[in-house]
């Protein structure tokens, strides 16, 4: 159950990141993804409850870097001005979270996923002709 809930996380944050999913377990250095990362830690922390000890196993990262993480969170929720994107993306999860609709992760059944991941390539094959016709579209206004 908690494993769901940490992939359920992990997906919204680099969904709303816009970066490749496991970016978040790499070792990349990118602005981007430390971002994305500490968002997540702190998530995890603060709005989860979990423990360091416990988040060892699911972020692959040092104790002490969620000691770090913890701190700096502190510090930019006592001072919005330091790190606003930092804010802006860790309220941005808070909201998604807690607000989510999303049927991704319902259900253990097998055909059930199966059954959403139908929805989906239906929606992108829609969105694939929409593509289409407004690249036909722009051809003609040059």
């Amino acid at each position: 159950m908690l494993d769901k809930e940490i992939r359920k996380i992990k997906y919204l944050v680099e969904d709303e990141c816009n970066i490749k999913s496991g970016d978040i377990d790499g070792s990349t250095r990118k602005r981007k993804v430390v971002l994305a990362r500490m968002v997540l830690c702190n998530f995890l922390m603060f709005e989860v409850g979990l423990k360091e000890s416990t988040l060892i196993h699911h972020v692959k990262r040092d104790r002490t870097l969620f000691f770090f993480y913890k701190k700096q969170h502190n510090a930019y929720i006592k001072n919005v001005n330091i790190y606003p994107e930092y804010i802006d993306l860790y309220n941005k999860i808070k909201t998604r979270y807690y607000n989510l609709d999303d049927n991704l992760f319902d259900g253990t059944d097998k055909n059930q996923k199966l059954e959403n991941l139908s929805l989906i390539n239906d929606e992108l094959e829609s969105l694939m002709r929409k593509k289409i016709v407004l690249i036909d579209e722009i051809k003609i206004l040059e």
